[in-house]
């Protein structure tokens, strides 16, 4: 049943930012398993998807707490132009859902170095189609008391990418709830490979 969540859509289009294996980020080694976070933090990951030749595009948001629970899966079915640009949306649409529930301390992940550079870098020029996007970006990173952006490997990211191409074939957003049999699959699985990764 996981691995169906992830063969679903098997033709979706990634940024060149993906990481597909161990690089070097903005300024540390690429994460490979998650990473506890001081009490208070919100940890957010997410993903876009979007088919090939399409501009049917899905994304995945997961918030957890400092001890790693699960406070949110979220798919957000919407159109856009390119992976990349989903990716922005994605960001957009988890900044905005962390202040909605309150969080103002937040960690925000993701495996495309690429969206990272456009946050954190205002010299760099974002894509013409997405630079209003960035500027929400800012203005919404303003409301938090704690926000930072960081690169980790997309073996890691696998939850917040089964949630997006699950909201291709989906007409609202939905919010999952962990008893979901795939889902609770998927962060089993990925639960296990941190525990294993760990005790090595």
């Amino acid at each position: 049943m996981a691995n169906k969540a992830y063969l679903e859509y098997a033709k979706v289009e990634k940024p060149a930012g993906h990481l597909n294996s161990p690089q070097v980020a903005d300024r540390d080694s690429v994460p490979q398993v998650w990473i506890a976070l001081p009490t208070g933090i919100i940890k957010i990951n997410y993903d876009a998807a979007l088919l090939q030749d399409s501009v049917k595009g899905g994304l995945g948001l997961v918030l957890r707490d400092h001890a790693g629970v699960k406070r949110k899966f979220v798919s957000i079915p919407m159109y856009f132009n390119s992976a990349l640009q989903g990716e922005i949306l994605a960001v957009r649409a988890a900044l905005r859902l962390a202040l909605e529930l309150g969080f103002t301390q937040v960690q925000v992940e993701t495996d495309c170095r690429e969206v990272v550079k456009y946050i954190l870098d205002h010299s760099c020029s974002a894509p013409i189609d997405s630079a209003v996007v960035i500027g929400d970006i800012w203005k919404l990173s303003s409301s938090f008391s704690s926000i930072s952006f960081h690169c980790i490997s997309r073996a890691i990211n696998g939850v917040v990418d089964a949630l997006a191409r699950k909201a291709m074939s989906l007409v609202c957003l939905t919010d999952w709830p962990l008893s979901t049999q795939w889902l609770h699959e998927l962060c089993s699985c990925e639960a296990a490979a941190c525990t294993h990764s760990r005790s090595k």
